[in-house]
């Protein structure tokens, strides 16, 4: 299996795996995830195992002190597996001590004996796509599990002795006003989660969401509602003891998402499975997407790797920019430019300073990081980063 020069320094990094399916696909979802048999699946969990082979040589000099089981839903595969594919993990690369190892469910496919299983397995953290606790919201999004199941697989999996639990939100449905919106987060922090991921509804292209509003179907809240919501959020976690770490992302104090942190703060990690990504050594590659052609070239013992691209100047110091400007707290701004020209560093300074003066972002004592306003439009301070090329 030809991977190309993937050699880099001894540092700490994330490790990443695909399962690619679901039982159904929801009406916004534009990630790589499908619905399939359970051949097709089995082929596709011992291709995942083949490709580890294969990669973990390449990297015997790297700690690994997160993993992150993502998709899709891994928890379609049965705990017996995504246990074997941890162990298989954990005798292929070398971990941190105590690493944070999680796994995204769906409430419809975890019960207690199950979440057990993972957790002694060495699964330590449990990522929850509940989404909402409306079944109208639920049924608009196409989820086929409701408000109750998810109530259920949350204390399910603090029956199984997770300590480290997180939710997946979103807002802004059509029919989401403050008051309605309020009820489900006063609901979500009742429940009693450490973490919380919070997004918008954004519509794709290709989503049966998409086709449903082009034929005029439903419109989504005005700016000054989808303004009130993110108020509301912040207003009820806030108050709830969470901190707002991330444009999207609040937690518990010291109960961020280390995995994820990495990816926003310019971290190394490794992708292990079809349309899996890998940053290591400056260079980001990823494999080919599809699940099928995937399995098919590594039993074929073909290159999995589809795209790459090696980062530098100003495209690196605005991609740094772009995704450091993401967390509440900011960045340094040394970070941004370590490793590049003084040219492109003042550059840098001179845009952020532009968007200061926008009130867009803060600086101060070296750090820069957003303000409200500017994570509110984090599309408009990226745009004018890259045109600043």
């Amino acid at each position: 299996m030809d991977l190309g020069d993937t050699q880099h320094p001894k540092a700490k990094a994330g490790l990443y795996l695909h399962f690619p399916y679901c039982l159904h696909k929801c009406a916004y979802c534009d990630f790589n995830s499908k619905v399939a048999s359970s051949q097709e699946r089995d082929r596709y969990l011992d291709a995942l195992r083949r490709e580890m082979d294969a990669v973990a040589p390449l990297h015997g000099d790297v700690v690994f002190d997160s993993v992150y089981f993502g998709g899709g839903t891994p928890t379609l595969f049965s705990p017996q597996y995504l246990v074997q594919v941890l162990e298989m993990a954990r005798r292929h690369f070398l971990f941190a001590d105590r690493p944070e190892v999680t796994v995204e469910a769906n409430p419809n496919t975890v019960d207690v004996t199950g979440l057990e299983y993972l957790r002694s397995g060495g699964f330590n953290r449990l990522s929850l796509g509940i989404q909402s606790l409306d079944d109208v919201d639920l049924r608009f999004l196409g989820r086929v599990h409701s408000a109750r199941e998810g109530i259920s697989a949350f204390t399910g999996a603090r029956a199984a002795r997770f300590r480290n639990l997180t939710v997946d939100l979103i807002r802004g449905l059509p029919h989401h006003t403050p008051e309605s919106w309020r009820r489900i987060v006063d609901q979500i922090v009742d429940l009693g989660p450490e973490h919380i991921s919070c997004y918008g509804l954004t519509i794709e292209e290709g989503t049966k969401l998409h086709r449903l509003q082009s034929q005029g179907a439903f419109v989504l809240p005005d700016e000054d509602t989808a303004l009130a919501l993110i108020d509301v959020t912040d207003e009820v976690f806030s108050a709830a003891g969470f901190v707002h770490y991330e444009v999207s992302n609040w937690a518990r104090p010291n109960r961020e998402c280390g995995h994820n942190l990495k990816y926003w703060q310019g971290g190394s990690y490794l992708g292990i499975g079809a349309g899996a990504w890998s940053y290591l050594g400056g260079r980001r590659y990823g494999n080919v997407r599809d699940p099928r052609e995937y399995a098919r070239r590594v039993f074929a013992g073909e290159p999995l790797v589809d795209e790459a691209e090696e980062l530098g100047g100003w495209d690196l110091v605005a991609e740094r920019a772009m995704l450091g400007l993401r967390l509440v707290g900011g960045v340094e701004f040394e970070g941004l430019v370590r490793g590049t020209s003084p040219e492109e560093g003042a550059r840098l300074r001179s845009v952020l300073t532009e968007l200061a003066g926008e009130g867009l972002v803060w600086l101060n004592n070296g750090t820069v990081g957003p303000t409200p306003r500017g994570l509110v439009l984090l599309n408009q301070v990226g745009v004018r980063l890259l045109s600043a090329q």
